[in-house]
C-alpha cells in the first residue's frame, strides 16, 4: 500500500511539472509546501489516534479493575 502511495505521489508530481503554468521554482515550493501540510495533519491524526487509544485502554484497566474482586469479596465469598 505504502508503495502505491509513493509512487502515485512520484508519478503526480512528475504530471505536475511537465504540464503546471508555474515556473519550477514556484512549483517545487507549492509541492513543498502540499507535502508539509500533508505532514503535519497526519502527525496531527497519528496523535488525535494515540490519545483515543490510549483513553480506550484506560477505560478497559478501570473496567477490569472494577469487576476484579478484591481482598474484601474474596473473604466475603470464602466465609
Amino acid at each position: 500500500m505504502m508503495a502505491g502511495l509513493i509512487t502515485g505521489a512520484t508519478v503526480g508530481a512528475a504530471l505536475a511539472l511537465l504540464y503546471a503554468p508555474m515556473s519550477g521554482k514556484e512549483l517545487i515550493g507549492a509541492l513543498r509546501r502540499h507535502f508539509d501540510n500533508a505532514r503535519a495533519d497526519a502527525r496531527e491524526a497519528g496523535m488525535r489516534a494515540e490519545a483515543d487509544i490510549l483513553a480506550r485502554y484506560q477505560h478497559v484497566k478501570s473496567a477490569s479493575l472494577d469487576a476484579t474482586p478484591g481482598p474484601e469479596r474474596l473473604a466475603a465469598k470464602v466465609a
